[in-house]
């Protein structure tokens, strides 16, 4: 819609980084990417490091891994800091060039994330494993932006010999800026993605997706069961039933209190659009979507920003009415066809974003033997689920 500010968003890449001590040798001496010499990297200022970054063993390790990377990002233009360091850039953010953005990608240590499980006969044994994450600025989400995203992750797999497991996620921040989502915007985005969280998980493997293995990333579909005051009884809720509660919510804190306040590991991360008045004010007013699995794919991370970008913003424009109509017919397909009538293409599409819906179309064609086995893993949760709800009935 002409005239509504864009929309911001920012990326978190999560992974491991391989160090190999000066004492042992090269298992893969061709692979031209750095393994030896991170820990000698220097350290400015290291003795000022403030005491909060000192409670592990480690942290000198982690700064000089940290101020690698923020030394080959800056190599490359992008601004950067250590986890450490208080000197932020802060671009001009009406600059086209390739760094607009308000401030500097920060990388850190993830204490979440964990080195491969190798045998014990495996080459890269002799690797030590450092946990990274590299968090982005709040871009505004325009075409140079997301040629930055794509330049960092490319940088860091060229550069550095990376490894991202299960353990790993993409975590993409979406908001309006410093201003959130008003309460209708935030209602239309939710039951969105309540209807068409079966096309969504698609992309997603199971253990990003599954009630009991999806950890850190649980989804809505888990929150049709609630606690009703009124009744003073459980009730679990339809598919129709939830959206409606949804647009019944008379506040953004009732509605958070509802899909997320309660369960801090879910796959759409809500608490940072409260303000005081409703409950811990966010630092960034933003929706985190954590249910993707970790890549350090550019064309993948850039995809998928892309995606939530494009849903939060036809959430944000779309009028009421249209998008209950759409709900409704997909939610009467999904009844006798629970994968439902849309695909995710073709939602991305009808909601305009034809680039992004051309990506996932051939990414679905070379990965449709792992999506069908996600697939068969959900039906059957499904129908333990079911199981379940039949017994406590």
């Amino acid at each position: 819609m002409a005239g509504r500010p864009v929309l911001t968003f920012g990326v978190e890449l999560e992974f491991t980084i391989a160090i190999l001590p000066s004492s042992v040798p090269d298992p893969d001496p061709s692979d031209p990417r750095q393994a030896t010499g991170i820990l000698e990297t220097p350290v400015p200022n290291i003795e000022n490091i403030a005491l909060e970054h000192r409670d592990h063993v480690d942290y000198k390790i982690h700064a000089a891994i940290s101020m690698a990377i923020t030394n080959a990002l800056h190599s490359i233009g992008v601004s950067a800091h250590a986890f450490f360091q208080t000197n932020k850039t802060i671009p001009d953010p009406a600059s086209e060039s390739a760094q607009e953005h308000l401030h500097g990608w920060e990388v850190k240590r993830d204490v979440s994330v964990f080195g491969p499980e190798l045998a014990d006969d495996h080459p890269q044994r002799v690797y030590d494993w450092y946990s990274v994450e590299v968090a982005s600025p709040a871009f505004h989400a325009v075409d140079v932006a997301f040629k930055e995203v794509l330049l960092v992750c490319q940088t860091l797999t060229r550069r550095f010999r990376v490894n991202v497991n299960s353990s790993c996620g993409l975590h993409v921040h979406v908001g309006n800026g410093a201003d959130g989502l008003a309460l209708r915007e935030l209602q239309n985005l939710m039951a969105l993605l309540w209807t068409f969280e079966p096309q969504i998980h698609m992309l997603h493997p199971s253990d990003r997706t599954s009630d009991e293995a999806a950890l850190f990333c649980s989804s809505l579909r888990g929150k049709r069961k609630y606690f009703s005051r009124g009744l003073m009884k459980w009730v679990t809720l339809t598919d129709a039933q939830a959206v409606a509660r949804i647009y019944a919510m008379q506040s953004v804190g009732e509605l958070v209190e509802w899909l997320a306040k309660r369960d801090h590991y879910h796959a759409y991360k809500l608490e940072n659009l409260l303000d005081g008045k409703e409950g811990k004010a966010g630092t960034k007013k933003t929706v985190e979507f954590r249910q993707h699995e970790g890549t350090l794919n550019g064309e993948r991370v850039v995809a998928w920003a892309r995606a939530v970008v494009a849903l939060v913003d036809f959430a944000r424009n779309v009028d009421t009415a249209a998008i209950t109509a759409l709900l409704i017919q997909e939610l009467a397909v999904q009844e006798t066809k629970p994968e439902g009538g849309l695909n995710l293409v073709e939602l991305l599409e009808l909601i305009g974003e034809r680039k992004t819906a051309e990506f996932y179309r051939g990414w679905v064609r070379e990965n449709r033997a792992a999506i069908l086995e996600n697939l068969l893993a959900r039906r059957m949760e499904r129908e333990k689920r079911k199981m379940r709800e039949l017994m406590e009935d």
